[in-house]
Order: structure tokens, then sequence, then C-alpha cells
């Protein structure tokens, strides 16, 4: 059975489109060629047999599902099929949850462990040993935010699915994962969420109109993407076109 090792299936959906006999697909900078490609939602990102049937089964249980289900709201509140969009504590969990899960899934968390392990010299560990020993989720203490696209510029995806948002004033690390190209999920550090209600008059989402934010997020990502797996960003060809031009 092939995996998705990273970026799930789910989340591809999100950016695909149908072409034909293909069904869907996503159009991605490969980063190892700097050319922009066009794959199969059911073969980017994956390798026959990467994690056990059980194991990828129960990830989707236990991770994926459950943040599809909290997505699928959060493209409803933005396409303004919901009023309003407040998250549970226990869906907060879930987001959580969700980004710990596809950090541990990504080539930088093997490659940190496997360097500070010291058993990898007689038997490296493997992904799926390293998702299954992490007990500590990594973005404990933040708080959830949505982000609600307004331009005409879309949000990029990168293979590691979430980047860092850097600000000089911003004390800790805002994480960005996008769900669709016009929506995006935030996390930022408890101890800023008064602040950062005062600037944006909001808590819970907050709308960007301004192109140049969005091109500047997209940036964050496909410069995320290279430090960490170096490997693709999936978005549509006209930003990916402008993404490809910074390389």
């Amino acid at each position: 059975m092939k995996s998705h090792v990273q970026i799930p299936k789910s989340i591809l959906k999100n950016f695909a489109y149908k072409s034909g006999k293909d069904g869907l697909v996503v159009d991605y900078l490969d980063l190892s060629c700097n050319e922009i490609k066009t794959e199969k939602i059911n073969k980017l990102d994956t390798i026959e047999g990467y994690y056990s049937e059980e194991f990828d089964k129960r990830m989707g249980e236990k991770y994926e599902t459950p943040f599809g289900d909290i997505s699928k709201r959060i493209r409803d509140f933005n396409k303004n099929k919901l009023d309003k969009l407040s998250l549970s504590e226990r869906e907060t969990k879930t987001i959580l949850d969700f980004y710990n899960n596809i950090f541990f899934r990504g080539k930088f968390a093997l490659e940190k462990a496997n360097k500070y392990s010291l058993t990898s010299v007689v038997r490296p560990i493997e992904q799926e040993e390293l998702i299954i020993l992490t007990r500590e989720n990594l973005f404990t203490g933040n708080w959830v935010n949505i982000i609600r696209n307004k331009t005409n510029i879309d949000f990029v995806i990168p293979r590691n699915c979430f980047y860092v948002k850097k600000s000089k004033s911003a004390k800790k690390p805002h994480y960005i994962l996008p769900i669709t190209p016009k929506s995006a999920i935030i996390l930022i550090p408890k101890e800023e969420i008064e602040e950062f209600e005062t600037t944006k008059g909001t808590r819970d989402h907050y709308s960007v109109d301004d192109e140049n934010t969005i091109k500047t997020l997209n940036e964050f990502a496909l410069e995320i993407e290279k430090g960490t797996n170096n490997m693709f960003v999936v978005g549509n060809k006209l930003e990916l076109s402008r993404l490809k031009k910074l390389l």
C-alpha cells in the first residue's frame, strides 16, 4: 500500500482540480529541479509500504479524519456558509495534535532524531517508529486562529504542510498551515493573544486583503520547505511561477 509520507491526501484535495482521466491533480514546484509539475493527489508524496497498513489507518483515524472535520467547518465559514466559527477546547487539541503528527512525519524530525539517538549507529530510527515513540506535543501552549484570504493571490502549501511566520514584533514563532487556497490556520503563543486581539480585533479569525501579505507568507512557505525537506510546494501555476523566480 502506498502511504502519503507527510502531506495528507485530504489536504492535497483542497488544492486540486480535475484533469480528465487522471482525476484530481495538483500543480507543484519541484525544488530538486526548479520545475513546475502536475501529479495525481493519490501519487504525490507517496512511497509504497512506507508505513504499515495498520499504522497508516490509525493515523487517519486519530489525526487526519478529526482534523478534516474541523477543516470542513473552516472552509464552510470562509465561504459564508456559517455565520460564525469558534473552536472548542477539544477541537483546538485536535489541531495541535495534527500539527505535531505532521512535524514528526517530516524529513527534518527524522534526521534530528537519528543524529542524537545513541542507537541510530546500529539501527537508524524509522519514521513510523519515531511517530509511535513521540509523547510530547511541541505545539502545546498555542492559540488557534484562522486566516481568511480575501485576495486574488492563493495560498501555497509546502510538503512540510506548515511554516513559520517571521516577525520582528513576535516573541515566539507563529505557525501557519494553509488548508485551502483561501484559508489557513495560524498558531499564536497564548501569551501574545491579547496583544494580537488588540491589533486584529479578534482572537478567533481575521481577514487579509493585502496581496503582498499573502505573497510574503507564500515566500515563507517556500523558505521553510527548502530548509526542512527541500522537496516541493503545491499551489496554482501563476503563484508557483513567481516563487520559482526566487530560487
